[in-house]
């Protein structure tokens, strides 16, 4: 605080005499180097007087290269109030203060010690780069600078007399401070850039009591548009994955058809005819479902002799206990699905004879169909605690996740063809064990089933839902295998829509696949959506909350094309929030139309359609793709 006249205070012990105290300041040379040859307890090189306050009174003495002065006060516990000046006599400005209280002992020569703390006079803001490009995060460091009223930099890490406060002017959210807080002269402060092209120019100013302040200007520069590419080169449809004959899905339409507008296809388990017919058409990969960890059709009992299980595994060894999981009193741990599939039993994957069972069922497909490139491993590939979800007991077979782990990774190379897994982390919804089943050689990648659209309906901020589908979709890019969005909820345009324009905003040309498996309105399960072809992206995310503008989360693409038809550059833009409407920020093109889909499916003529007009809002739970 200050120094002022009558501040201090003493507490003397009766009968307790006069003491003296000695007060000594150091002031540094004018000439030395700021901060760099000098203590870190700040006194200012412009200091002329020193004034201590105790006990009502107030003593100065002036100043050169150092400060001194003796005092004489009662002894007891007393507090000085010591403040530096840039005038004689303890006038001029107030340049630094501090206040210390000491117990004080007669009879002997007593000294104080104090910590400075730097009165600040001026602020002073430098960012490290004065640009930033629109679409580029970027992380810019903010040095703040404070002189005292004598012109020199307070250095050091004692704190200002006053902290510095930050602000910004920027409503978009795009920019944000690591701390709008500076308490003293060492603290680090950033500014962090999402990439959103909403703001054009940030400036970050500063309070410090009514101090002058020379303010920071951040300006976004708008990206350079990519090139468009050549005529004709754009691909007719993003990666594409759909049932054919799973669940007598698009079982009716052409092989010939199918291998032309679908990249990957999934039959039964059982001879994987439609599959076949897809490979010898031409088709790129076809794998056949199987389910290397769950057994259906079982009754109860579950204690041995149990009910015979009916599943096309474990049907295998179904008296054979060894292939099963069992609770801590015997019995194999179920859980119940439906009046169908009756109870499930869970497979112990580390059992050879379990093994030795998927191995013939895998190759009794392949018998049928040896065109096969794999199989679909369904609920595989998860932590060992989300395995056990649903049942009614733990098992007692696995006791770690280490021991799990090497069983489901022999588990899955039985098959011996690559598989597509279809399992992670339950509570990420990334890849489990931070991808140690996707990494394996045999696994050519995962499967995220309900992405963004399941039963329950889209995918928003309710048990943040979007969030974390969208990081998980995210952190499986990295390892470079095959990362397949499968929605399986409503078919309405509405819902597709959203999940295909969240499905934008993770996309990646190389490795993302787009899953049409629900049967729309017509009968079929082809989405016209996946003929738009997001290309050239502006911005690409490792985390969603860097496609953050506003409200929304948004995601522009230079070029845009439909079923191999250039339409200019296009924006996906989703309002995940359950309750809040949210506007569209602006965006680096002026977007005057927008997708609308076709309820029917592809092969009945359905089509994403450009029309006119973009919105301006998006209601709670919706979303958009824009088009210039």
């Amino acid at each position: 605080m200050p120094a002022s006249p009558g501040s201090g205070g003493t507490t003397a012990p009766s009968g307790s005499g006069p003491a003296s105290v000695a007060i000594s300041v150091a002031i540094p040379s004018a000439t030395a180097a700021s901060g760099r040859a000098r203590s870190p307890r700040y006194v200012s090189a412009g200091t002329k007087s020193v004034a201590v306050s105790f006990a009502g009174q107030r003593q100065t003495a002036d100043c050169t290269s150092s400060c001194s002065l003796t005092l004489t006060v009662n002894a007891g516990t007393v507090t000085f109030d010591i403040g530096l000046y840039d005038g004689a006599g303890g006038s001029g400005h107030l340049l630094s203060t501090g206040t210390t209280t000491a117990a004080i002992v007669p009879g002997q020569q007593n000294a104080v010690r104090v910590t400075f703390q730097g009165v600040v006079a001026k602020v002073s803001l430098a960012l490290g780069a004065s640009a930033v490009t629109a679409g580029t995060p970027a992380s810019v460091p903010l040095t703040v600078s404070a002189q005292d009223a004598a012109g020199y930099t307070i250095v050091g890490s004692d704190p200002y007399q006053t902290p510095i406060a930050l602000t910004t002017d920027d409503a978009s959210g795009a920019t944000t401070l690591s701390t709008r807080t500076v308490p003293d002269p060492s603290a680090a402060v950033t500014l962090a850039y999402n990439g959103s092209a909403a703001v054009s120019a940030v400036h970050v100013g500063a309070s410090a009591g009514g101090v002058p302040v020379q303010a920071a200007t951040l300006t976004v520069n708008a990206a350079a548009a990519p090139p468009l590419p050549p005529a004709g080169n754009a691909p007719d449809h993003v990666k594409t994955f759909s049932y054919f004959g799973l669940n007598n899905v698009n079982a009716d339409i052409p092989a010939s058809y199918m291998a032309a507008h679908v990249d990957m296809v999934d039959d039964d388990g059982f001879t994987a005819q439609h599959a076949d017919a897809f490979k010898r058409a031409g088709g790129k990969l076809a794998i056949a479902y199987t389910d290397p960890s769950y057994v259906p059709h079982c009754p109860p009992p579950f204690t041995p002799p149990a009910g015979h299980c009916d599943g096309p595994i474990g049907n295998l060894v179904a008296s054979d206990e060894t292939a099963f999981v069992h609770d801590a009193s015997g019995a194999r741990i179920n859980r119940y699905n439906d009046p169908y599939f009756q109870y499930q039993e869970m497979l112990n994957v580390g059992a050879a004879s379990a093994q030795n069972a998927y191995a013939r069922t895998a190759a009794g497909v392949l018998s049928h169909s040896p065109l096969l490139d794999g199989f679909e491993a369904d609920d595989s590939g998860s932590l060992l605690a989300g395995a056990f979800y649903g049942f009614n007991a733990p098992g007692v077979e696995f006791t770690g996740d280490a021991q799990w782990i090497a069983s489901e990774t022999a588990m899955l190379a039985a098959a011996g063809k690559p598989v597509l897994i279809n399992g992670g982390d339950p509570s990420t919804l990334g890849p489990a064990y931070n991808g140690q089943f996707l990494d394996l050689p045999n696994v050519m990648g995962a499967m995220f089933e309900g992405c963004f659209n399941n039963g329950e309906g889209t995918y928003t901020d309710r048990s943040n839902l979007f969030t974390r589908e969208a990081n998980g979709y995210l952190a499986t890019l990295p390892h470079h295998k095959i990362a397949l969005c499968q929605p399986t909820g409503d078919t309405s345009p509405a819902s597709r829509l959203y999940a295909y324009a969240a499905f934008m905003l993770v996309y990646d040309p190389t490795y993302s696949y787009y899953g049409s498996v629900t049967v729309q309105s017509d009968g079929e399960s082809l989405y016209p959506e996946t003929a738009l072809v997001p290309q050239q992206p502006l911005k690409t995310a490792t985390q969603i909350s860097q496609l953050r503008s506003g409200s929304v989360y948004v995601r522009e693409f230079a070029s845009c094309s439909i079923s191999g038809s250039a339409i200019g550059p296009c924006a996906a833009v989703v309002n995940s929030s359950t309750s809040a409407s949210a506007t569209v920020p602006a965006l680096s093109a002026a977007y005057g139309k927008q997708i609308a889909l076709d309820a029917q499916s592809l092969y009945h003529g359905g089509k994403a359609n450009v029309v006119a007009g973009a919105p301006t809002s998006l209601a709670a739970g919706s979303a958009a793709i824009l088009v210039r």
